[in-house]
Protein backbone atom coordinates (compact mmCIF):
# COMPACT_ATOMS: atom_id res chain seq x y z
CA UNK A 1 0.00 0.00 0.00
CA UNK A 2 2.99 2.75 0.90
CA UNK A 3 4.58 1.85 -2.83
CA UNK A 4 1.05 2.32 -4.24
CA UNK A 5 0.59 5.44 -2.49
CA UNK A 6 4.43 6.15 -3.44
CA UNK A 7 3.47 5.89 -7.45
CA UNK A 8 -0.10 8.37 -7.06
CA UNK A 9 2.30 11.28 -5.03
CA UNK A 10 4.94 11.20 -7.82
CA UNK A 11 1.69 10.51 -10.67
CA UNK A 12 0.84 13.99 -9.41
CA UNK A 13 3.92 15.96 -8.57
CA UNK A 14 4.60 14.85 -12.34
CA UNK A 15 0.93 16.27 -13.65
CA UNK A 16 2.06 19.51 -11.72
CA UNK A 17 5.44 19.56 -13.53
CA UNK A 18 3.42 19.41 -16.44
CA UNK A 19 1.11 22.09 -16.10
CA UNK A 20 3.91 24.56 -14.96
CA UNK A 21 5.68 23.29 -18.27
CA UNK A 22 2.40 24.08 -19.90
CA UNK A 23 2.45 27.76 -18.70
CA UNK A 24 6.05 28.45 -19.53
CA UNK A 25 4.94 26.83 -23.75
CA UNK A 26 2.30 28.78 -23.93
CA UNK A 27 4.00 32.28 -22.66
CA UNK A 28 7.02 31.09 -25.54
CA UNK A 29 4.49 31.11 -28.02
CA UNK A 30 3.04 34.13 -27.30
CA UNK A 31 6.92 35.71 -27.20
CA UNK A 32 7.38 34.04 -30.32
CA UNK A 33 4.03 35.43 -32.30
CA UNK A 34 5.30 38.68 -31.21
CA UNK A 35 9.17 38.50 -32.67
CA UNK A 36 10.89 38.57 -29.88
CA UNK A 37 12.01 35.14 -29.60
CA UNK A 38 13.29 34.84 -33.03
CA UNK A 39 15.28 31.53 -32.69
CA UNK A 40 12.34 29.74 -31.61
CA UNK A 41 10.12 27.88 -34.04
CA UNK A 42 6.14 28.63 -33.27
CA UNK A 43 5.28 25.31 -35.23
CA UNK A 44 7.65 23.77 -32.69
CA UNK A 45 5.88 25.36 -29.57
CA UNK A 46 2.72 24.87 -30.46
CA UNK A 47 3.63 21.00 -31.31
CA UNK A 48 5.00 20.74 -27.58
CA UNK A 49 1.91 22.39 -25.82
CA UNK A 50 -0.87 19.90 -27.41
CA UNK A 51 1.58 17.18 -26.53
CA UNK A 52 1.49 18.40 -22.63
CA UNK A 53 -1.97 19.36 -22.62
CA UNK A 54 -2.48 16.00 -23.74
CA UNK A 55 -0.30 14.13 -21.32
CA UNK A 56 -2.47 16.05 -18.47
CA UNK A 57 -5.41 14.80 -19.63
CA UNK A 58 -4.24 11.42 -19.69
CA UNK A 59 -2.51 12.20 -16.34
CA UNK A 60 0.39 10.45 -17.25
CA UNK A 61 3.48 10.66 -15.00
CA UNK A 62 6.22 11.62 -17.68
CA UNK A 63 4.78 13.05 -20.71
CA UNK A 64 6.32 12.17 -23.72
CA UNK A 65 7.64 15.01 -25.99
CA UNK A 66 8.21 14.58 -29.45
CA UNK A 67 8.74 16.63 -33.05
CA UNK A 68 11.99 18.64 -33.93
CA UNK A 69 14.49 18.59 -31.21
CA UNK A 70 14.28 23.02 -29.90
CA UNK A 71 15.97 25.21 -27.32
CA UNK A 72 11.81 24.30 -25.65
CA UNK A 73 13.03 20.51 -25.18
CA UNK A 74 15.13 21.48 -22.60
CA UNK A 75 13.15 23.76 -20.58
CA UNK A 76 13.82 23.87 -16.60
CA UNK A 77 10.26 22.78 -15.19
CA UNK A 78 11.32 24.34 -11.78
CA UNK A 79 8.14 26.54 -10.75
CA UNK A 80 8.99 29.85 -10.84
CA UNK A 81 7.33 33.08 -11.43
CA UNK A 82 6.98 33.72 -15.36
CA UNK A 83 9.72 36.66 -16.40
CA UNK A 84 10.74 37.58 -19.80
CA UNK A 85 13.79 36.63 -21.31
CA UNK A 86 16.70 39.38 -20.18
CA UNK A 87 18.82 38.88 -23.22
CA UNK A 88 16.63 39.82 -26.29
CA UNK A 89 18.48 40.24 -29.55
CA UNK A 90 18.93 44.22 -30.42
CA UNK A 91 18.40 46.29 -33.61
CA UNK A 92 20.65 49.64 -33.88
CA UNK A 93 18.87 52.57 -34.09
CA UNK A 94 19.42 55.65 -36.30
CA UNK A 95 18.20 58.64 -36.56
CA UNK A 96 16.72 58.31 -40.13
CA UNK A 97 14.70 55.22 -38.15
CA UNK A 98 13.96 57.30 -35.77
CA UNK A 99 12.65 59.94 -37.84
CA UNK A 100 10.28 57.73 -39.85
CA UNK A 101 8.88 56.01 -36.42
CA UNK A 102 8.52 58.43 -33.96
CA UNK A 103 7.75 62.01 -33.21
CA UNK A 104 11.85 63.43 -33.56
CA UNK A 105 11.20 65.12 -36.67
CA UNK A 106 8.67 67.14 -34.89
CA UNK A 107 10.73 68.11 -32.06
CA UNK A 108 13.85 68.47 -34.32
CA UNK A 109 12.08 71.20 -36.40
CA UNK A 110 10.57 72.99 -33.82
CA UNK A 111 14.18 73.62 -31.76
CA UNK A 112 16.88 73.73 -34.85
CA UNK A 113 18.21 77.02 -35.75
CA UNK A 114 17.08 78.20 -38.71
CA UNK A 115 20.20 78.04 -40.83
CA UNK A 116 20.11 74.30 -39.16
CA UNK A 117 16.77 73.61 -41.22
CA UNK A 118 17.78 75.29 -44.58
CA UNK A 119 21.11 72.08 -44.41
CA UNK A 120 18.92 69.54 -42.95
CA UNK A 121 17.81 67.75 -45.82
CA UNK A 122 21.17 67.66 -47.82
CA UNK A 123 22.02 65.21 -44.86
CA UNK A 124 20.16 62.22 -45.87
CA UNK A 125 17.00 61.39 -48.58
CA UNK A 126 14.64 61.05 -45.18
CA UNK A 127 15.30 64.36 -44.47
CA UNK A 128 14.92 65.79 -47.56
CA UNK A 129 11.61 64.10 -48.21
CA UNK A 130 10.40 65.40 -44.87
CA UNK A 131 11.68 68.65 -45.54
CA UNK A 132 8.11 70.25 -45.27
CA UNK A 133 7.30 68.53 -42.16
CA UNK A 134 9.71 70.04 -40.26
CA UNK A 135 9.51 73.60 -41.52
CA UNK A 136 5.66 72.81 -40.75
CA UNK A 137 6.96 71.99 -36.97
CA UNK A 138 9.32 75.12 -36.64
CA UNK A 139 5.95 77.08 -37.61
CA UNK A 140 3.96 76.25 -34.90
CA UNK A 141 5.96 77.04 -32.49
CA UNK A 142 5.60 81.02 -34.25
CA UNK A 143 3.11 83.48 -33.71
CA UNK A 144 -0.08 83.69 -36.13
CA UNK A 145 1.39 86.81 -38.15
CA UNK A 146 4.23 84.86 -39.11
CA UNK A 147 2.18 82.00 -40.31
CA UNK A 148 -0.01 84.55 -42.42
CA UNK A 149 3.78 85.98 -43.73
CA UNK A 150 4.70 82.75 -44.61
CA UNK A 151 1.64 81.01 -46.39
CA UNK A 152 1.75 84.61 -48.00
CA UNK A 153 5.21 84.05 -49.11
CA UNK A 154 4.91 80.65 -50.21
CA UNK A 155 1.44 81.47 -52.40
CA UNK A 156 3.32 84.10 -54.19
CA UNK A 157 6.43 82.04 -54.68
CA UNK A 158 3.69 79.41 -56.35
CA UNK A 159 2.17 82.11 -58.61
CA UNK A 160 5.21 83.80 -59.48
CA UNK A 161 6.82 80.35 -60.67
CA UNK A 162 4.14 80.00 -63.40
CA UNK A 163 1.25 78.51 -61.39
CA UNK A 164 -2.26 80.23 -62.34
CA UNK A 165 -0.33 82.79 -64.88
CA UNK A 166 -1.74 83.34 -68.15
CA UNK A 167 0.14 83.02 -71.37
CA UNK A 168 -0.11 85.96 -74.32
CA UNK A 169 1.92 85.60 -77.30
CA UNK A 170 1.90 88.26 -80.39
CA UNK A 171 3.83 86.47 -83.52
CA UNK A 172 2.73 89.22 -85.94
CA UNK A 173 0.85 86.51 -87.99
CA UNK A 174 -0.70 88.98 -90.36
CA UNK A 175 -1.61 92.93 -90.90
CA UNK A 176 -5.24 92.87 -90.05
CA UNK A 177 -4.87 91.51 -86.72
CA UNK A 178 -2.56 94.06 -86.33
CA UNK A 179 -4.87 97.19 -87.33
CA UNK A 180 -7.32 95.72 -85.05
CA UNK A 181 -5.70 94.74 -81.98
CA UNK A 182 -2.34 97.45 -81.34
CA UNK A 183 -3.29 101.08 -81.97
CA UNK A 184 -0.12 103.35 -83.17
CA UNK A 185 0.13 107.03 -81.58
CA UNK A 186 2.47 109.96 -81.30
CA UNK A 187 3.76 111.29 -77.85
CA UNK A 188 5.18 114.64 -77.36
CA UNK A 189 8.32 114.40 -74.91
CA UNK A 190 7.56 117.03 -72.07
CA UNK A 191 4.12 116.96 -72.91
CA UNK A 192 2.00 118.96 -75.32
CA UNK A 193 0.55 118.61 -78.46
CA UNK A 194 2.34 115.94 -80.51
CA UNK A 195 4.40 117.56 -83.66
CA UNK A 196 3.30 115.33 -87.59
CA UNK A 197 5.79 112.02 -87.57
CA UNK A 198 4.99 110.48 -91.05
CA UNK A 199 5.78 106.33 -90.85
CA UNK A 200 4.68 103.16 -91.74
CA UNK A 201 3.99 100.39 -89.92
CA UNK A 202 3.83 96.91 -91.47
CA UNK A 203 4.29 93.30 -90.34
CA UNK A 204 6.40 91.06 -92.37
CA UNK A 205 7.56 87.72 -91.74
CA UNK A 206 6.94 87.72 -88.25
CA UNK A 207 8.18 90.68 -87.26
CA UNK A 208 6.50 94.18 -86.92
CA UNK A 209 8.14 96.81 -88.85
CA UNK A 210 8.03 100.56 -87.29
CA UNK A 211 9.65 102.98 -90.18
CA UNK A 212 10.25 106.49 -88.89
CA UNK A 213 10.60 108.90 -91.74
CA UNK A 214 9.61 112.46 -90.55
CA UNK A 215 13.49 114.04 -89.10
CA UNK A 216 14.38 114.44 -85.63
CA UNK A 217 11.77 116.35 -83.57
CA UNK A 218 10.65 116.33 -80.41
CA UNK A 219 7.55 113.61 -80.96
CA UNK A 220 7.56 110.05 -81.01
CA UNK A 221 5.55 106.60 -81.93
CA UNK A 222 3.98 104.34 -79.39
CA UNK A 223 2.01 100.92 -80.66
CA UNK A 224 -0.24 99.88 -77.78
CA UNK A 225 -1.63 97.00 -76.97
CA UNK A 226 -4.08 96.81 -74.22
CA UNK A 227 -3.43 93.05 -72.52
CA UNK A 228 -6.38 90.58 -71.93
CA UNK A 229 -8.12 89.81 -69.00
CA UNK A 230 -6.07 92.38 -66.92
CA UNK A 231 -7.73 93.78 -63.16
CA UNK A 232 -6.20 96.66 -61.47
CA UNK A 233 -3.62 93.79 -59.71
CA UNK A 234 -2.27 92.39 -62.67
CA UNK A 235 1.56 91.45 -62.49
CA UNK A 236 3.87 90.54 -65.44
CA UNK A 237 6.01 87.78 -64.20
CA UNK A 238 8.47 87.01 -67.25
CA UNK A 239 8.64 88.31 -70.67
CA UNK A 240 10.51 87.27 -74.06
CA UNK A 241 10.73 89.52 -77.13
CA UNK A 242 13.14 90.28 -79.57
CA UNK A 243 14.21 93.99 -80.86
CA UNK A 244 16.74 95.75 -84.01
CA UNK A 245 17.28 98.91 -84.60
CA UNK A 246 18.73 100.36 -87.89
CA UNK A 247 19.17 104.23 -87.58
CA UNK A 248 19.66 106.08 -90.59
CA UNK A 249 23.50 106.76 -91.72
CA UNK A 250 23.33 110.29 -90.70
CA UNK A 251 21.98 109.69 -87.62
CA UNK A 252 24.61 109.35 -84.24
CA UNK A 253 23.80 109.03 -80.57
CA UNK A 254 19.83 108.22 -81.32
CA UNK A 255 17.45 106.22 -79.18
CA UNK A 256 15.75 103.68 -81.47
CA UNK A 257 13.55 100.85 -80.66
CA UNK A 258 11.76 100.49 -76.90
CA UNK A 259 9.85 98.29 -75.11
CA UNK A 260 7.85 98.88 -72.58
CA UNK A 261 4.79 97.84 -70.18
CA UNK A 262 2.88 100.63 -68.90
CA UNK A 263 -0.13 101.74 -66.00
CA UNK A 264 -2.71 103.61 -68.50
CA UNK A 265 -6.02 103.69 -65.66
CA UNK A 266 -5.17 106.35 -64.05
CA UNK A 267 -4.98 109.99 -65.83
CA UNK A 268 -0.65 109.91 -66.10
CA UNK A 269 0.88 106.70 -67.57
CA UNK A 270 3.33 104.80 -65.46
CA UNK A 271 5.79 102.23 -66.20
CA UNK A 272 7.63 99.60 -65.03
CA UNK A 273 10.36 100.01 -67.02
CA UNK A 274 11.69 101.06 -70.28
CA UNK A 275 14.18 98.49 -72.64
CA UNK A 276 15.43 101.06 -75.51
CA UNK A 277 18.56 100.37 -78.35
CA UNK A 278 20.50 102.87 -78.41
CA UNK A 279 22.87 104.36 -81.48
CA UNK A 280 26.04 105.60 -79.73
CA UNK A 281 28.08 108.45 -81.32
CA UNK A 282 30.92 105.68 -82.05
CA UNK A 283 28.35 103.22 -83.97
CA UNK A 284 27.91 100.57 -81.42
CA UNK A 285 24.47 99.57 -80.70
CA UNK A 286 23.45 99.46 -77.17
CA UNK A 287 20.96 97.58 -75.13
CA UNK A 288 19.64 99.46 -72.34
CA UNK A 289 17.16 99.12 -68.95
CA UNK A 290 15.89 102.39 -67.63
CA UNK A 291 14.09 102.38 -64.28
CA UNK A 292 13.21 106.64 -63.27
CA UNK A 293 12.02 107.69 -60.54
CA UNK A 294 11.72 111.85 -59.52
CA UNK A 295 14.97 111.73 -58.13
CA UNK A 296 17.33 109.29 -60.22
CA UNK A 297 17.38 107.35 -63.37
CA UNK A 298 18.80 104.43 -62.95
CA UNK A 299 20.16 103.12 -66.10
CA UNK A 300 21.86 99.56 -66.96
CA UNK A 301 23.11 98.64 -70.29
CA UNK A 302 22.45 95.07 -70.96
CA UNK A 303 24.41 94.45 -73.97
CA UNK A 304 26.65 95.89 -76.65
CA UNK A 305 26.97 94.83 -80.67
CA UNK A 306 29.65 96.47 -82.75
CA UNK A 307 26.92 96.81 -86.00
CA UNK A 308 23.28 96.51 -86.44
CA UNK A 309 21.94 93.34 -83.94
CA UNK A 310 19.05 91.67 -83.14
CA UNK A 311 18.81 90.90 -78.84
CA UNK A 312 16.60 88.48 -77.84
CA UNK A 313 15.67 89.39 -74.15
CA UNK A 314 14.38 86.77 -71.47
CA UNK A 315 13.38 88.55 -68.56
CA UNK A 316 11.80 86.87 -65.13
CA UNK A 317 10.61 89.84 -62.67
CA UNK A 318 10.63 89.02 -58.63
CA UNK A 319 7.45 91.19 -57.71
CA UNK A 320 8.70 90.46 -53.44
CA UNK A 321 11.83 92.51 -54.17
CA UNK A 322 10.99 94.66 -57.77
CA UNK A 323 13.56 93.48 -59.15
CA UNK A 324 14.21 91.13 -62.61
CA UNK A 325 16.81 88.76 -63.74
CA UNK A 326 17.24 89.42 -67.76
CA UNK A 327 18.98 86.95 -69.88
CA UNK A 328 20.29 88.80 -73.13
CA UNK A 329 20.74 86.44 -76.09
CA UNK A 330 21.00 83.20 -73.83
CA UNK A 331 23.39 85.14 -71.44
CA UNK A 332 22.35 86.20 -67.99
CA UNK A 333 22.71 89.30 -66.86
CA UNK A 334 24.92 89.39 -63.91
CA UNK A 335 23.04 91.60 -61.38
CA UNK A 336 19.45 91.54 -61.07
CA UNK A 337 18.04 94.97 -62.27
CA UNK A 338 14.94 97.33 -60.74
CA UNK A 339 11.65 98.10 -62.10
CA UNK A 340 8.80 99.81 -60.83
CA UNK A 341 6.20 97.74 -59.03
CA UNK A 342 2.83 98.99 -60.82
CA UNK A 343 0.05 97.02 -61.90
CA UNK A 344 0.10 96.57 -65.80
CA UNK A 345 -2.58 97.42 -68.18
CA UNK A 346 -0.96 97.57 -71.50
CA UNK A 347 2.61 96.80 -73.43
CA UNK A 348 4.17 99.28 -75.61
CA UNK A 349 6.48 99.28 -78.59
CA UNK A 350 8.18 102.64 -79.06
CA UNK A 351 10.25 104.27 -81.57
CA UNK A 352 12.41 107.66 -80.79
CA UNK A 353 12.36 111.22 -82.04
CA UNK A 354 15.18 110.19 -84.75
CA UNK A 355 14.82 108.51 -87.52
CA UNK A 356 15.33 105.15 -88.56
CA UNK A 357 13.65 101.39 -88.84
CA UNK A 358 12.71 99.86 -85.80
CA UNK A 359 12.14 95.84 -85.83
CA UNK A 360 10.18 93.54 -83.09
CA UNK A 361 9.76 89.68 -83.09
CA UNK A 362 7.34 87.62 -81.76
CA UNK A 363 6.45 88.67 -78.27
CA UNK A 364 5.32 86.48 -74.80
CA UNK A 365 4.26 87.88 -71.54
CA UNK A 366 3.11 85.67 -68.46
CA UNK A 367 1.24 87.32 -65.87
CA UNK A 368 -1.17 86.89 -63.01
CA UNK A 369 -3.39 88.50 -60.73
CA UNK A 370 -1.77 89.85 -57.53
CA UNK A 371 -3.36 87.19 -54.38
CA UNK A 372 -4.89 89.30 -51.20
CA UNK A 373 -1.58 88.86 -49.56
CA UNK A 374 0.74 91.41 -48.18
CA UNK A 375 4.17 89.50 -49.71
CA UNK A 376 3.60 91.52 -52.83
CA UNK A 377 2.82 95.66 -52.38
CA UNK A 378 2.15 97.86 -55.90
CA UNK A 379 4.06 101.45 -55.88
CA UNK A 380 2.50 103.51 -53.20
CA UNK A 381 0.89 100.72 -51.04
CA UNK A 382 1.64 100.73 -47.41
Amino acid sequence: MAALAGVVVLQGFASKLARVALQKCSALCWLASRKTLGSISQISLRAITCQLRAAIARGTSSPSITGPRTACAHLSLRSTPMEPPTNLPRRATTLSRLWRTTDVADCIGSYLPTKSLAVLPTVAQQFERDKWRSLVAALRQQPRRAVAECTGALLSALQMGGRDSYHFREDWADQARFDEKWTVCRRRRGGGEPEHVEYTARVSQGTLVLDRRTPQNSSYLISRFDIPGVSDRCCVHRFRVALTYTPNNEEINSWGSGFQFVNANSGTTRSLFGLFIRHSREGHIHLRWRCSTSTDTSVQSLGTAPTQHTFLVDATLDWRTATARVTVDGAEFERPVPFHPVPVTAMYFSIGEHPGQSTFGPVDVWYFNRPSLPSIRFEGEQ
